[in-house]
């Protein structure tokens, strides 16, 4: 049997369709052809979002899993094929991998300023293997960026196979709508004096954002350590006027908070630098809602406000399975709904469960798993709709350059709650339910303690 790309494709595709396939005759394929042949399955598992099926398939095929380790860490696989990798064991070379490098050149790209895409063209250009698998990458993006940077490419003259590799992703990027405008290069400006710092922190709390910022004409001015709680309050911790600062200096005071508080709740949490057009952004998203933000809004003016998310294409192929990768990643690690909320589901869920009707199995999961669908529509009401979509594109900036994947899913999410949101409450009940299990066993395991009056007290009795 002759290894072939075609019949490669075909088993691939048919895997994905749920039909039986031989893990031997893929194999032989996919090992026949090399290079090829990784690239061919890397970008089928791209194109047909098939990543999940397939490494849960390789689980029961131990010679498919190892081949899949082999080529983990090769350039072209997608964001989504990375975590699905990751979440199975497959978690490759942490630094500088093909996979990394063109994972770095898709971020580059997304980058409309194009500062970077000088060193993209020629770290692509470097590799036969690496630029063909960087390339179907770059087309499965698919966006005028993308386009953009493509045309930029041919112009580097790069020989006549990858000329004509590259106009026939472009031709196929047309024939989707996307062109490329113009290019221009970057017009490079003089940033002014800045006279505002901000450093906001990450929200490994989601809905509470803590800040240091500071205004003055040159090196004195007013500084502020600032605390919001999402859709509820503002307030102002600290406060000092008319004082010498910098970045440098704020950096250390907002590094010193963070390692007091990290020792005080065991909470790893740094604080940014942030352009001041999108620290204001975001603060000024907040103050949309909630009270008590009226006067410090008005003192920190009216100067410009940019949305950094402007240019980022969210995800819309995102599921329930999709969020339990996201709320896994240990950025997310607190991220629960409130207690006394999650009391109330489970005060809903023991009814159901010891009610005087006595219902069959399937009936009282089914009603369960209601409540739970109830119990979140209930949480995610209108109010706090725009809170949590604030708070994972917060999160989604924070991690953007050491984990575009995960940021990629977070603001895909603030698009589009709802899988986010089922499974946000189906976690925050599960571990809300073994917090109480354990306070319940160390009450009872503490009443069977007896104190030596007690105990004396027994012995005295007839």
């Amino acid at each position: 049997m002759k290894p072939n790309e075609q019949n490669l494709e075909r088993l691939v595709k048919k895997l994905l369709k749920q039909q039986s396939v031989s893990a031997t005759e893929l194999l032989a394929h996919w090992e026949g052809l090399g290079a090829r042949g990784d690239r061919v399955v890397v970008q089928t598992l791209n194109k047909q979002n098939g990543w999940e099926q397939f490494v849960l398939w390789s689980e029961s095929e131990p010679h498919i899993r190892k081949k899949l380790e082999q080529v983990s860490d090769r350039a072209g696989i997608s964001e989504a094929g990375v975590l699905y990798l990751k979440s199975a064991g497959f978690t490759g070379g942490e630094e500088d991998t093909p996979r990394s490098r063109a994972l770095w050149i898709l971020q580059t790209v997304r980058n409309e300023d194009g500062s970077d895409w000088d060193q993209a063209i020629r770290l692509m250009l470097q590799d036969e293997d690496f630029f063909e698998s960087t390339l179907a990458l770059l087309e499965l993006e698919g966006s005028a960026l993308t386009a953009s940077f493509l045309t930029k490419l041919l112009e580097e003259n790069p020989g006549r196979e990858k000329d004509q590799a590259i106009r026939k992703a472009l031709y196929r990027l047309r024939q989707k709508g996307w062109e490329a405008p113009q290019w221009e290069k970057p017009i490079v400006t003089v940033e002014p004096t800045r006279h505002e710092i901000f450093l906001l922190a990450e929200n490994r709390l989601p809905l509470w954002q803590p800040f240091f910022y500071f205004r003055g004409n040159g090196p004195r001015g007013d500084w502020f350590f600032v605390e919001i709680t999402e859709g509820k309050n503002f307030e102002i911790i600290q406060q000092r006027r008319d004082i010498r600062m910098n970045q440098k200096t704020m950096q250390r005071v907002a590094d010193d908070y963070a390692a007091e508080f990290h020792k005080g709740t065991g909470v790893n949490m740094s604080f940014h630098a942030l352009p001041p057009e999108h620290a204001r952004f975001f603060v000024m998203s907040s103050f949309e809602f909630l009270q008590g933000a009226e006067d410090f809004r008005k003192y920190m003016g009216e100067a410009t406000a940019q949305n950094p998310f402007s240019e980022w294409t969210p995800r819309t192929n995102l599921y329930q399975q999709d969020a339990a990768l996201l709320l896994n990643h240990e950025y997310f690690q607190l991220w629960l709904a409130e207690e006394e909320f999650l009391d109330q589901v489970i005060q809903r869920l023991v009814q159901i469960e010891e009610g005087p009707i006595i219902l069959p199995e399937q009936q009282r999961l089914q009603q369960k798993a209601e409540a739970v669908h109830e119990a979140s529509g209930e949480y995610f009401s209108a109010v706090k709709r725009p809170v949590w979509a604030l708070a994972l594109q917060k999160a989604a900036y924070f991690l953007k350059d050491k984990e575009p994947e995960i940021a990629a899913m977070a603001f895909g999410f603030s698009r589009m709650l709802d899988p986010f949101a089922v499974h946000l409450i189906e976690r925050s009940l599960e571990i809300r339910k073994a917090q109480i299990e354990r306070k319940e066993k160390e009450e009872k395991r503490t009443s069977l303690i007896m104190s030596p009056q007690e105990f004396q007290r027994s012995m005295k009795k007839p």
